[in-house]
C-alpha cells in the first residue's frame, strides 16, 4: 500500500501538476488527498494569494481529519483482534 501511495503522490503531486491534466481529470485529482500533499503547498509557495490559502488549507485540514479517523478506526479494529500471550 505504501508503494502505491508513494507513486500516486509522486505522479499527482510533484511530477504532473494538476493544471496540466484535462479538466475532467483535474477535478478528480483535486478531490483526492494526493494533490494536497505536494501540489497545494507548492502552488501556495509559488503564487500566494489569500483566496488560494483559504481554499486549499481547509481542504488539507479536512483530509487530515479524515485520515486520522480512518487510522484510529484501523488501529482499533486491529487491537480488538490481536491476542498476545506471553510472560
Amino acid at each position: 500500500m505504501f508503494l502505491i501511495y508513494q507513486k500516486l503522490n509522486f505522479m499527482l503531486g510533484m511530477f504532473l501538476p494538476v493544471e496540466f491534466l484535462p479538466p475532467w481529470l483535474a477535478r478528480i485529482a483535486k478531490a483526492l488527498p494526493f494533490s494536497y500533499i505536494s501540489w497545494a503547498p507548492a502552488k501556495l509557495f509559488v503564487s500566494f494569494t489569500p483566496a488560494a490559502f483559504f481554499e486549499l488549507v481547509p481542504r488539507q485540514a479536512m483530509w487530515t481529519a479524515i485520515m486520522a479517523v480512518l487510522t484510529v478506526a484501523c488501529y482499533n479494529a486491529g487491537a480488538r483482534r490481536i491476542s498476545i500471550h506471553g510472560g
